[in-house]
């Protein structure tokens, strides 16, 4: 079985948007701008300062600060929902295995490390529970 961990609800950079400053000497003739007719239904973008930002709707952040949510769904989309690269990987003899995603609210890639719901989780998968001890004489 596949295990997928990550955090979730981040505000996460996808997008930077420049634009050229004419007549200047600095290495890099470069400055983030905010970007034209970025205001339409169904944008999944919000922008600051040129950067835009991920978001899962107009109040829900998404990401987990680092990587976007998109990546980090790729495993769960490509191991259970892609029917035809899980028939190419039958037809050559692979044995696939089932696959669980928990996104966790509010945790950094590095917060997973220390992050109490995670420790719960790999240990429920890692370790069966006490037998009865009450049954033993």
């Amino acid at each position: 079985s596949l295990k997928c961990i990550y955090g979730v609800g981040t505000a996460t950079e996808v997008n930077y948007f420049y634009k050229e400053k004419p007549h200047t000497i600095q290495a890099i003739p470069l400055r983030l701008t905010h970007p034209k007719n970025h205001h339409h239904p169904g944008n999944p973008l919000h922008f600051a300062g040129g950067i835009g930002f991920e978001k899962r709707s107009a109040e829900v952040e998404s990401g987990d600060g680092t990587v976007p949510l998109a990546s980090l769904r790729y495993a769960q989309s490509k191991w259970s929902d892609d029917h035809a690269f899980r028939s190419l990987l039958q037809s050559e003899g692979f044995v696939l295995p089932s696959i669980s995603s928990f996104e966790l609210s509010k945790v950094s890639p590095r917060g997973l490390l220390e992050s109490p719901r995670m420790v719960d989780l790999i240990l429920s998968w890692c370790c069966a529970p006490p037998s009865d001890l009450s049954s033993s004489s």
